[in-house]
């Protein structure tokens, strides 16, 4: 099991290219980074560079992160909120992300499920889940073409600046979703932080989806708000997380997505160190 970063988390620090992100990683001594591929077009617009450039360069992107001893553990694919998801520019960004995901070498592309702005009192679980679906299948051909699996992420919704817990915010929902779609194109990623929202304890994810578990967004909160801090700095069960992933035998990367705030450094990669260690221990017992 590596211990890995968000870039989004290394946002804090002066970065003047994407390669300083890799730099950061490494003076830190994480071993993985996790992609944010959203924020990477502040260094370069992937979005409407021909595709031969996008190539180019992310393929330079994983020699450089090679060359350092940095491994590309996943990417996160940029997101949207009603109405943006309903433009083709999303659908080009979720399918150019899979390609970018197999340019950088990495096996899993995190993706949120879309969900629906809150009309009323109405339920709209069930037009969620069938839209979703569809949009899900739609990048199938992409997945199988690149040998890329989507992690779909436990998540919330928001109204009028307010988190609403919906379908996907619950085990049963993210495992409901995964039921449907198949096992060789579609994992889980578990947000910690999102969990503890919804009410939830780490077991309660990780041994009803520890067959699709496969990528992890760790970091801690008060239940309340999405506050990104470190472990340890909130409320969560860190025992209950690490005794549950020894488990399902989890061995992928303890990533962390943490805020990007410089005083979380560099105890975070002793943190997450904490974390490997403890799983691992809890797997030998």
């Amino acid at each position: 099991m590596k211990t890995g970063i968000c870039t989004w988390s290394l946002m804090g620090f002066p970065i003047e290219s994407p390669r300083d992100l890799v730099d950061y990683a490494k003076q830190y001594g994480f071993q993985t980074i996790d992609l944010s591929l959203g924020g990477y077009q502040r260094f370069f617009n992937w979005m409407k560079q021909p595709l031969k450039r996008v190539i180019e360069h992310f393929t330079a992107f994983r020699a450089y992160a090679d060359l350092q001893g940095i491994d590309i553990s996943q990417t996160h694919a940029p997101y949207a909120v009603f109405p943006k998801f309903l433009g083709k520019d999303f659908l080009k960004s979720q399918y150019r992300s899979v390609l970018i995901t197999h340019l950088v070498g990495a096996r899993y592309m995190v993706v949120h499920p879309i969900a629906f702005p809150l009309y009323g009192l109405k339920p709209l679980d069930r037009e969620e889940l069938e839209y979703n679906l569809r949009f899900f299948k739609k990048l199938i051909p992409h997945l199988r073409k690149h040998h890329v699996q989507a992690a779909v992420e436990n998540i919330f919704d928001r109204d009028q600046g307010n988190i609403r817990n919906i379908h996907v915010s619950q085990p049963e929902g993210i495992a409901e979703y995964l039921s449907l779609l198949p096992e060789e194109h579609y994992v889980f990623c578990l947000d910690t932080g999102h969990l503890n929202i919804a009410g939830k304890a780490p077991h309660d994810a990780i041994l009803l989806l520890g067959k699709r578990l496969k990528v992890l967004h760790v970091h801690d909160n008060d239940g309340i708000g999405d506050q990104h801090v470190l472990p340890g700095q909130g409320r969560i069960d860190w025992d209950d997380f690490t005794a549950s992933l020894a488990k399902v035998h989890f061995d992928g990367a303890m990533s962390l997505e943490i805020k990007p705030e410089l005083s979380f450094f560099p105890e975070a990669k002793q943190v997450c160190d904490r974390l490997v260690s403890e799983t691992l221990k809890y797997r030998q017992d």
